[in-house]
């Protein structure tokens, strides 16, 4: 397997895969990342390099037209350029990269999708336009795909990591609670995640919600008080 390690081996074969897209459209596009870039050892800070260059060269009906093609080659980097594509399109067409994330999370078959595509869209959304996306989110329903509502977690982690508010945070937890005695692998590990990072990062939510945490499952309970246990080490070492 090829290793590709530089940002200038990516600028290379992203410009050929352009060359092809221009003759050819958003398949021939993707054949060409999968047999250039994607069957080669690439770390994820290159591949979200690769779907930077590659996003002001497309539109966004071929932006689309291209995740859904890689979605279905089911790659790992290709994971990362749809995470990182749609994220990237978010400023531009907020409402519909939300959108084309869920169908393409609807065809997941394995906890890592959800968790690289997640963190790239939804935690990127939450710090966006945080009122639009727990929007999207709680309408969704408890019934939603399990593999999105892991990637909601997955985001709400993302987003807690990177400053998301007290207050921002609380109407996270709400809805984080909603699913507290989920019985479902995927949804228990995703909210899980976001779980112990508000807790980690916004403690008060423990004695805020204490009532609410102790009619939960112990999965749920468990999260909080690991969330908690890293609060106070890290306080700790800060001291």
């Amino acid at each position: 397997m090829e290793k590709i390690s530089q940002k200038a081996q990516i600028a290379e074969k992203i410009g050929e895969a352009l060359l092809v897209y221009r003759s050819d459209g958003p398949q021939a596009l993707a054949n060409s990342l999968h047999e250039n870039l994607l069957t080669s050892k690439v770390r994820f800070p290159l591949l979200e390099y690769a779907a930077e260059i590659l996003f002001p060269e497309l539109d966004a009906r071929s932006i689309y037209a291209l995740c859904s093609i890689l979605e279905k080659q089911k790659t790992i980097g290709g994971n990362v350029l749809i995470g990182k594509l749609l994220g990237l399109n978010l400023e531009l067409n907020f409402a519909q990269s939300l959108a084309e994330t869920k169908q393409v999370l609807e065809g997941a078959d394995i906890w890592y999708i959800s968790d690289i595509i997640g963190e790239r869209v939804f935690g990127q959304a939450l710090q966006l336009n945080f009122s639009e996306t727990l929007t999207f989110y709680k309408k969704q329903g408890n019934r939603a795909n399990p593999w999105l509502i892991r990637a909601f977690g997955a985001g709400g982690h993302r987003a807690l990591k990177r400053g998301l508010s007290e207050n921002h945070a609380i109407e996270l937890f709400e809805f984080l609670l909603t699913f507290s005695q989920s019985k479902e692998k995927e949804i228990r590990q995703g909210i899980g995640w976001a779980a112990k990072s508000a807790v980690k990062f916004h403690p008060v939510l423990a004695l805020k919600y204490g009532p609410e945490i102790a009619k939960s499952d112990a999965w749920f309970r468990r999260k909080v008080q690991i969330g908690l246990e890293r609060y106070r080490y890290g306080k700790g070492n800060s001291d």
